[in-house]
């Protein structure tokens, strides 16, 4: 209610009151009333309205309060979800710095199971490039007196002279036919001849019995020009027989060779990377003139290195709690990521080494085999010398291999390093 309305029922009030009543002081006396009832109501009414700002003030608060009451429990449950989170990655930093340090230990003692795998190989590849029974065998047959093909070259060229050039002439080299054919059989046999005109024994007999022919025949009349001509084919056969041999030896020779050289090679990459590997664990080691087996035997044993690198470990261990992350600092300890790969290349160059040498020898003996059949012609025994020899070395072969591949022993190399860690 406004004040001017207020005024107005006042007025029609006093009216009506005077009119019924006429008397001034009753009216005094209600318009008194009126009044102090009017500030009265004001005053409720101000104060109702600040009443209303304070309950409008307080639910605001009171929503704050119940706001900020969730983003307290919120905030509650944040740290506690977090403080587990730390918890949980503390523990996990601990269990991954001994995991990783357990792994740097198996890496280094794992490693050196790895070298003394591959330097095991090393030294059988080496071994196996020695003369072998296998080639001792094949290298035999090169001999002009050996008969296990069915024919000696020897017997052969002596028949061949009797035959083409001597032909029952008693007056042949000066009435001495005989000596003719022990000079000649001379030059067959000295192995001195041989050495200076071929390393097949065989070639070396025909063509020193060739030069000896052309010399005596320049003065014998009745040995004609046809006549040398038809001893020197007949002797183009066994020439062809042994230059056959000689192929595949030579063949085998320069793979051997060759398979040698990268051997060597490889060996200065494996003694390379064991020193490192051996200084890293022993960065005190005094090395001063031993050699790659003397380290290893001394330095690089995986039981010796489980004991010196526990005994590293102990410097770490403080009242029973071990402070890995000064442990995996620790230089003795450090395992260079290329290390792996190092040995990755090792590995498979022996792999490559050792199957690159059953195939040479495979081929050779291919090949070998193919000159033998071929000269069964030469035989008096139509081949079957030549088929008992081939089964000989298809035997001795398989054993050269076997004990070849025992003694590389390639798959323990690659167990040995798929036991290295690569994490």
């Amino acid at each position: 209610m406004n004040i001017k309305n207020g005024l107005l029922t006042l007025c029609l009030l006093m009216f009506f009151v005077g009119n019924s009543f006429a008397q001034s002081d009753t009216l005094a006396e209600l318009y008194k009333s009126y009044i102090q009832l009017y500030e009265n109501n004001q005053t409720m009414t101000e104060q109702l309205e600040k009443l209303n700002v304070s309950v409008s003030t307080v639910g605001e608060q009171l929503g704050k309060i119940n706001e900020l009451d969730g983003k307290v429990k919120n905030l509650n449950n944040n740290l506690n979800t977090n403080l587990e989170r730390v918890n949980r990655l503390t523990q996990n930093d601990v269990f991954t710095k001994k995991t990783r340090l357990e792994a740097q230990k198996a890496k280094i003692v794992n490693t050196a199971t790895f070298v003394g795998y591959s330097i095991n190989s090393f030294n059988a590849i080496d071994q196996a490039f020695a003369q072998t029974d296998y080639m001792t065998d094949i290298s035999s047959l090169n001999n002009p007196n050996n008969t296990e093909l069915g024919f000696s070259l020897s017997d052969e060229i002596t028949e061949l002279l009797e035959k083409e050039i001597i032909k029952g002439n008693k007056k042949f080299n000066g009435k001495n036919a005989k000596k003719f054919l022990d000079i000649a059989k001379n030059v067959i046999e000295d192995p001195f001849v041989s050495a200076f005109t071929s390393t097949v024994p065989g070639l070396s007999a025909i063509e020193g019995v060739l030069g000896l022919v052309t010399n005596v025949i320049v003065k014998e009349d009745n040995v004609t020009v046809d006549d040398y001509k038809a001893f020197k084919k007949e002797m183009e056969k066994f020439i062809n027989h042994y230059n056959g041999l000689a192929r595949a030896e030579g063949s085998l020779t320069s793979n051997l060779g060759n398979l040698e050289m990268r051997l060597e090679a490889l060996r200065t990459v494996m003694n390379n990377y064991s020193l490192e590997r051996v200084r890293a664990v022993h960065p005190e080691g005094d090395f001063t003139g031993l050699d790659l087996n003397q380290i290893i035997a001394t330095y690089y044993t995986p039981l010796d290195l489980e004991r010196n690198i526990d005994h590293i470990f102990g410097e770490y261990n403080e009242n029973g709690s071990m402070n890995y992350t000064a442990a995996l600092a620790d230089e003795r300890l450090t395992y260079p990521f290329y290390a792996i790969n190092q040995a990755q290349f090792i590995k498979q160059e022996l792999e490559a080494l050792n199957n690159e040498y059953i195939s040479s020898y495979r081929n050779f003996h291919r090949s070998i085999k193919k000159v033998l059949i071929e000269s069964k012609p030469l035989a008096k025994d139509n081949g079957a010398a030549v088929d008992k020899k081939i089964m000989e070395l298809d035997e001795k072969l398989e054993r050269l291999i076997s004990t070849f591949e025992k003694s590389v022993a390639i798959e323990n190399v690659a167990m040995s390093l798929n036991d290295i860690p690569t994490f």
